[in-house]
């Protein structure tokens, strides 16, 4: 392909429609990408991996492993100089980063859930029975209390720890002693799931994604509703379709708070009364990053979006690694970091979308990456730990993208189209492909 800057004119909206879908509209990225079909699953069909130019090596020191193989996909810690490394079959483990030394295991002797989270007070995990355990630092048990079956990791405020319950009930306990402060009821619904995101927190509010596309604000003190706001419209007519939830983290900086659903939308919300500032049609299940101006997504099928904050523009896609179970992003300086079901870590320019390096670091999943000092730590999900070193710091590629009208073969000019109540085009991307 040939990289074309140009802008495409508006022309009928019905036109559009009849190129870009069949029945109801798909949201942004099966407008894109217009050899999805309705009964195709890119998980079924993983893109295979295109030979690459490294720009930047990429060196993966194994540093440890892990007795315990964690079988499923839990969310490490990284708390003072301490890599929390959680066993679905009930271990904690306590790696030192400064020594390069395993300092203790906690065996709980039951699963954990879906990991850890961890502050200067404490590690806090939630098992299969039910039960949120509160560790010291130093490997001892502080507390136990029981929530009830939860599925999501839990969040730390000054006082208090929250989590959310699989009945679709937010809980706050007190962070000391683990009694209860209150307990707010979300609206259920007709479908279970087993992920939920952390809830977040923003001065004396918690924002918590809700069902069918909604958003909730609650007061961090009492629990008591500030406001709901429903960003994300249900399309469908079968439970599994019109299923719509607020999967990932929800954003929040100075200006608003930023959330997508599973299957519709991602919106810009007031932060005082949940007002839409804008929304646009995209999906997530594992979520999205930001920095100062940008959002970084992963979208379901495997694609990577750079969308500006202010305005929704979609600055860059990343079309790559379609259908090869990618991660959320983490950003590292002037790069973007995912992994996926390979076991293989990629790295790309966080200005163009580009992938600019890539290395095999396990034949399994990728455990969720942490940033400790000048080095990204990151395990394998059978349990192998690396130290990537020259990661961190990076200097601009400033070389990188230097791209004239006609240099580039692999970038394209392709229409965003946001939903059928739209009569414009907002933009044109860079689509990398």
């Amino acid at each position: 392909m040939r990289f074309l800057k140009t802008r495409l004119f508006i022309f009928p909206l019905i036109g559009l429609l009849a190129i870009s879908c069949v029945g109801p509209v798909k949201e942004l990225k099966y407008q894109i990408e217009d050899t999805w079909d309705v009964n195709e699953s890119f998980a079924d069909n993983p893109k295979p991996l295109k030979e690459i130019e490294n720009l930047k090596e990429l060196t993966a020191l194994k540093v440890y492993s892990f007795d315990e193989d964690s079988k499923r996909n839990l969310n490490v810690a990284l708390c003072e100089n301490l890599y929390l490394y959680p066993s679905f079959k009930g271990y904690v483990y306590a790696f030192d980063l400064k020594s390069n030394k395993l300092l203790w295991t906690y065996n709980h002797k039951k699963n954990i859930i879906s990991g850890l989270a961890c502050d200067n007070k404490g590690i806090f995990f939630v098992d299969k029975n039910g039960d949120l355990i509160s560790l010291s630092l130093t490997g001892n048990k502080n507390w136990i209390s029981f929530v009830g079956e939860a599925f999501s990791l839990p969040s730390l405020t000054i006082n208090s720890v929250l989590i959310r319950l699989s009945n679709n009930s937010i809980i706050s306990l007190n962070l000391l002693d683990g009694s209860k402060n209150w307990v707010y009821q979300l609206p259920k619904s007709t479908l279970s799931l087993r992920s939920w995101p952390q809830i977040s927190t923003s001065g004396d509010t918690i924002y918590v994604g809700g069902t069918s596309g909604k958003v909730i604000a609650l007061d961090l003190n009492s629990g008591l509703l500030k406001w709901e706001t429903t960003f994300s419209s249900i399309y469908g007519n079968s439970e599994l379709e019109r299923s719509n939830d607020v999967t990932s983290n929800i954003i929040v900086d100075n200006s608003a708070l930023f959330v997508i659903s599973s299957n519709g939308h991602i919106a810009a919300l007031s932060l005082l009364d949940g007002s839409v500032l804008w929304t646009r049609a995209l999906s997530s299940f594992v979520g999205m990053v930001s920095n100062t101006n940008n959002l970084f997504v992963t979208h379901n099928s495997g694609s990577i979006y750079s969308i500006a904050k202010n305005n929704n523009e979609v600055l860059w896609r990343n079309a790559d690694l379609l259908g090869r179970d990618v991660s959320r992003p983490l950003i590292i300086g002037d790069i973007l970091l995912v992994s996926d079901y390979e076991g293989y870590l990629h790295v790309l320019d966080l200005v163009y979308g580009k992938i600019i390096s890539r290395y095999k670091i396990s034949d399994n999943l990728i455990l969720n990456p942490v940033i400790f000092e000048d080095r990204v730590i990151l395990s394998a999900l059978s349990g192998e730990t690396y130290f990537i070193d020259n990661l961190i710091g990076s200097s601009s590629l400033n070389n990188f993208m230097k791209v004239e009208a006609n240099e580039t073969e692999d970038a394209v000019i392709a229409e965003d189209i946001v939903n059928e109540k739209e009569e414009s085009i907002i933009d044109s991307i860079i689509f990398w492909d």
